[in-house]
């Protein structure tokens, strides 16, 4: 029972909602909203309809959001109520101490990356274990192919936690069982050539490092630095031993690159530069301004002139349902940094759990800057807002 997040005084309870949340991340039958909501009825009746409304300010914004993505997107999505739901239950985790909220986070980005890596095993089960193709990453629920930008973002917030993993106190299990999946997902990215998800890991380790070398006086630099040298020195002799499997074409290894988009996109073209630009992003951006007022109320209008998402949430919402949507998300991610700060100015929270949220949150900001997430995941939003309301837990606990 020490790895369940708590909500409720029953066993029985904590195991079937722990299981929900397991269910959603995995997109269990492709029906995340459903299994949200179904969780959320639950928690109501768990808790005899006691429950907590977190900040009321983040709560209504969500509320206003979700009527407004009903209203305003082309097709009337009721996936937009997830979002409040998703932050009650995380408001509503019965712990009120750093353990508890962490190990809610880390069953919310797991379990949501648990499922790319169900899509790796049913592609080497279907296609074969040396198939990448981008167009045939096949559901595992419907048997439909799913775009891997999308399939990757479901495992983005689990790379956001990579530098906790690392630098934290972390149950040593619980860092195996990651680092296993880490290690599938992180293959699994590459192989399908989604720069996006390198990123995250990058930028999880760096934020981390740098926050504990700078903020936790109880820190021994020096085993720190060596502990980031011989990750670093690992991450290399593992570069280095697939650059040499891909050289002499150990166990057919290059054929199965020269499959890959990774190596149609920048190996094969000559183009390994590219790897490292934008492709295009900031183009489509300048483009969505150019029409940014034509179309105030949304329609995806703006997305048929361009030819492309402009990879960026805050646009993307607007060109799909309207100004005032996007006012309202741009009101929640403000509130969500507020929450953040507040977290990392108080005293009594310990330099670890800091430490999760300032590189989990800055990851989370920056992949909001490259994908048009409500619309290609939006699981990736609801985890967020699960994790958001976490937040408020702790608040309770230290009196933030």
């Amino acid at each position: 029972m020490e790895y369940l997040v708590k909500f409720t005084d029953s066993k029985i309870e904590n195991i079937i909602l722990n299981i929900c949340i397991l269910l959603f991340g995995i997109n269990f039958l492709y029906k995340c909203n459903y299994i949200v909501m179904g969780t959320f009825v639950l928690l109501l009746l768990f808790k005899r309809f006691k429950i907590s409304f977190g900040n009321l300010v983040t709560l209504i914004t969500l509320l206003l959001f979700s009527i407004s993505w009903f209203i305003f997107s082309d097709g009337h999505e009721i996936a937009g109520v997830c979002l409040p739901l998703c932050y009650l239950i995380g408001c509503n985790i019965d712990e009120k101490d750093e353990n508890g909220v962490i190990k809610f986070i880390l069953l919310v980005t797991t379990s949501l990356a648990i499922y790319t890596t169900l899509f790796f095993i049913n592609n080497a089960i279907t296609n074969g274990i040396t198939n990448y193709d981008i167009t045939n990453q096949i559901n595992i629920w419907n048997g439909q192919p799913l775009w891997p930008t999308n399939l990757m973002l479901y495992s983005s917030l689990f790379y956001g936690c990579f530098g906790y993993i690392v630098f934290g106190k972390v149950n040593k299990y619980v860092r195996l069982f990651y680092l296993i999946i880490f290690v599938v997902n992180a293959y699994y990215a590459m192989m399908l050539s989604r720069r996006a998800a390198l990123l995250m890991i990058a930028l999880s380790f760096s934020i981390a490092f740098a926050f504990k070398f700078f903020f936790d006086k109880e820190i021994n630099r020096k085993k720190l630095i060596k502990t980031s040298m011989m990750i670093c020195i690992i991450g290399l002799i593992c570069f280095m031993l697939l650059f040499a499997t891909y050289k002499l074409n150990l166990f057919g290894f290059k054929e199965i690159v020269k499959q890959t988009d990774l190596y149609i996109r920048f190996i094969g073209s000559g183009r390994i530069s590219s790897f490292f630009s934008d492709m295009g992003r900031s183009y489509y951006r300048k483009e969505f301004m150019q029409y940014f007022f034509d179309y105030p109320w949304g329609g995806s209008n703006i997305r048929e002139i361009v030819g492309n998402y402009s990879h960026d949430l805050w646009l993307d919402v607007y060109d799909v349902a309207g100004i005032i949507s996007m006012i309202l998300i741009i009101v929640s991610s403000i509130l969500l940094i507020v929450k953040a700060i507040s977290v990392l100015k108080n005293k009594t929270i310990s330099v670890d759990y800091k430490m999760l949220v300032i590189s989990l949150f800055i990851c989370v900001l920056a992949q909001c800057c490259l994908e048009p997430i409500m619309e290609a995941c939006r699981a990736y939003m609801f985890g967020v807002c699960m994790i958001h309301g976490s937040l408020e837990v702790i608040q309770k606990g230290k009196n933030v």
